[in-house]
């Protein structure tokens, strides 16, 4: 399902603060929509939507929770490794030890 953003003004004032046409726009369509929680993962998007009151998580937090419940049948490590070989993903290292750690896959 796609959900089109009624009001672009929000993200025109985002944009203004330095945040990308999709970030702009999706932190927009996640307060326009009331929206619990925005997948996010680029980290200027991440505290603009922080400060907005927009709940966000980015894809290792749900690699992460996915694992806790039991959806996930390969580790979270094995899944990062995988997101920087496919995707060029960037984690700091103290950020993949806490998403591991959440995991449960480092103590």
């Amino acid at each position: 399902m796609v959900v089109e953003l009624n009001d672009h003004r929000i993200a025109s004032m985002l944009r203004l603060t330095g945040l990308d046409a999709g970030e702009s726009a999706a932190i927009a369509l996640a307060l326009e929509q009331g929206a619990s929680r925005l997948l996010m993962d680029e980290r200027k998007g991440h505290e603009g939507a922080t400060r907005l009151g927009v709940p966000v998580t980015g894809a290792l937090g749900v690699l992460a929770v996915a694992k806790r419940l039991g959806h996930l049948t390969t580790s979270v490590a094995d899944e990062i490794r995988q997101l920087r070989s496919d995707a060029g993903f960037f984690v700091i290292l103290q950020v993949e030890q806490a998403v591991l750690k959440l995991a449960g896959e480092v103590e």
